[in-house]
């Protein structure tokens, strides 16, 4: 097994979200797979071309993120917080346990 040299520490979830862009009044929903302190991965129902900065929101708790898309493969996203004014915060909750509340059900759908 390989060792997890991150920076931070990624905590597992399967949690309901949507992806919202900038430019266009759209979203597409997605399955937040993992999350850190700083970025979180996620997959979609279709494999889209995504802009480079988008909002990821997160449906349980109403969080809102904006970041930047580090990567995609197939209908997995990588992607990066930049609000790092928030950063605290979400270390926090991560530390208290709050975000990984595994086995939530994503539901998949088109964009909209």
């Amino acid at each position: 097994m390989q060792a997890d040299n991150r920076a931070v520490a990624r905590h597992q979830v399967r949690k309901a979200g949507r992806i919202i862009f900038f430019d266009e009044p759209c979203f597409i929903e997605c399955v937040i797979r993992n999350i850190s302190e700083d970025g979180a991965l996620v997959s979609m129902p279709l494999s889209l071309s995504l802009p480079d900065h988008v909002v990821l929101w997160e449906e349980r708790t109403g969080l809102i993120y904006e970041c930047d898309v580090r990567w995609r493969k197939n209908h997995m996203v990588g992607l990066q917080f930049t609000d790092i004014c928030n950063r605290q915060e979400r270390r926090a909750l991560l530390e208290k346990g709050f975000l990984p509340l595994a086995g939530e059900e994503g539901r998949p759908s088109p964009v909209h």
